[in-house]
């Protein structure tokens, strides 16, 4: 799940509120913003699906009111699911990253992300080549 802000100060004050509680796994500078990269101390049981991190971006240049920007699921192969689902239209511009290729369906006030591996394991895999 990724949760935005408005305002530089406001990523700051979550930041500090959901240190005190859960691991910051990542902060890193990705397309000029800071991102922070939590692993929940309990993950979030929700209808049998685990969440267990909460992704929070500072703000970026165009102006997005403070909430849920989207979730993130995870998908055995990006190929094998958009085979499945031919009847909607993914945004595809994300496919060809080299460690977390990703397909996404947008909506009014949110997207929907597709990924082969969680969040949490993508951190790991970008430390060790080198990305973050």
């Amino acid at each position: 799940m990724c949760y935005r802000v408005e305002t530089v100060e406001r990523y700051e004050e979550l930041k500090t509120l959901l240190s005190s509680s859960h691991h910051l796994a990542d902060e890193s500078l990705i397309n000029g913003r800071k991102i922070s990269i939590f692993q929940l101390s309990t993950p979030i049981n929700y209808k049998g699906y685990l969440i267990t991190a909460l992704k929070l971006p500072s703000p970026s240049e165009t102006f997005y009111a403070e909430g849920w920007e989207h979730v993130e699921f995870i998908v055995q192969s990006l190929t094998g699911f958009k085979r499945r689902h031919k009847n909607l239209k993914f945004n595809e511009k994300n496919i060809d990253r080299k460690i977390n290729p990703e397909i996404s369906l947008s909506f009014k006030n949110c997207s929907a992300k597709f990924h082969e591996r969680p969040i949490l394991e993508v951190v790991v895999l970008q430390r060790q080549s080198g990305e973050l």
